[in-house]
């Protein structure tokens, strides 16, 4: 079986079948290993979704952030769910359209932040498949006047804020562990898909 029918098998599984927290194995390495490598792609995205969203970039940078982005997930049909206090309940897109639609968000200013990473989910499969789940916290703020000073969240003048948001969002996260021909070392393909909404207040 391919890992891509695999990922579709295991996806099915974890979805409704899978207790979690019982899916336990012993190896704590291996675990911990998994848990950075999978905090640093997220780490990695939000750096990314913080540079497409900055006007003060050229297109030409901020397409190119699109590109590396799309290349975190597995494929760029996987579904985003976007929530806005605007809103009753998130909309949903593919992972393409919502990176291009945020670089063209109708702000002067968009800052994003991705913070509070945690691995919620991690299941091992079998030797070389494992699925997890993460969750963060998104902050969001976007304005039309010409001054931001992001680095003091709490000192923001929110008067001249047009919007901004603070949300719990979860990542499903597939994993395939690789053996490096050359080195005979082991490595880890890291694949987002599936964001989720859990939560959204007023930042």
């Amino acid at each position: 079986m391919n890992f891509h029918k695999l990922l579709i098998l295991t996806t099915l599984l974890y979805l409704f079948i899978i207790d979690p927290v019982k899916a336990q194995y012993n190896n704590d390495e291996e675990i911990d290993i998994l848990k950075n490598t999978i905090y640093a792609h997220l780490e990695t995205f939000g750096n990314y979704l913080s540079l497409i969203a900055d006007k003060t970039l050229t297109l030409d940078v901020r397409t190119n952030r699109i590109e590396d982005a799309l290349n975190l997930f597995y494929n760029p049909l996987c579904k985003v769910s976007i929530s806005s206090l605007k809103k009753n309940k998130p909309d949903t897109s593919y992972i393409n359209e919502y990176l291009n639609d945020l670089m063209y968000l109708p702000y002067r200013m968009i800052k994003i932040k991705w913070v509070n990473i945690n691995i919620t989910r991690l299941i091992k499969l079998n030797d070389t498949a494992f699925i997890a789940e993460a969750e963060i916290t998104q902050l969001f703020i976007g304005k039309n006047n010409n001054v931001l000073n992001y680095r003091k969240l709490e000192g923001v003048n929110y008067q001249s804020i047009e919007y901004n948001d603070i949300t719990t969002k979860t990542v499903q996260v597939f994993i395939e562990k690789k053996k490096d021909i050359d080195s005979d070392q082991y490595w880890y393909n890291i694949l987002f898909c599936e964001i989720g909404v859990k939560e959204t207040r007023k930042l």
